[in-house]
């Protein structure tokens, strides 16, 4: 029977941040980042639990936020992959799920596109599905 288990994120302390307008640097206001409020439990199956137990993997996301940090799902994509697609997806899943705060220019909320650099550490036994 097939479980999953739960991964521990944890994040490059650095957010690389660009706007989705470019302007001449010495035109362009500062740009306050957003911030990463909550990412759900990124859930991986059986087999890729038992394939990267007590392993990281660094999977780095291009991430398109609304000037309310909504995470535009749709245009999520990956910079540089894990190596495997199952753990990339995994991972993307859990991001669709993030709450960022959000971005601001000059005092106004902005839409923004940033580079979200994720570290996963695969625990070695991780808790089992709960059986309803």
């Amino acid at each position: 029977m097939k479980y999953t288990g739960f991964l521990i994120a944890i994040f490059i302390a650095l957010l690389l941040v660009s706007p989705q307008v470019s302007a001449a640097p010495n035109e362009q206001a500062e740009i306050i980042p957003p911030k990463l409020i909550y990412l759900p439990a990124i859930v991986f199956s059986e087999i890729i639990n038992a394939e990267y137990a007590g392993k990281q993997v660094t999977v780095k996301l291009r991430v398109s936020l609304s000037d309310s940090g909504t995470v535009n799902a749709d245009a999520l994509q990956i910079v540089d992959s894990s190596g495997n697609d199952d753990v990339d997806q995994a991972v993307i899943g859990a991001v669709k799920g993030a709450i960022f705060s959000p971005a601001y220019q000059e005092g106004n909320a902005i839409s923004i596109v940033l580079l979200l650099p994720l570290k996963v550490e695969v625990p070695e036994n991780p808790p089992e599905k709960k059986q309803k």
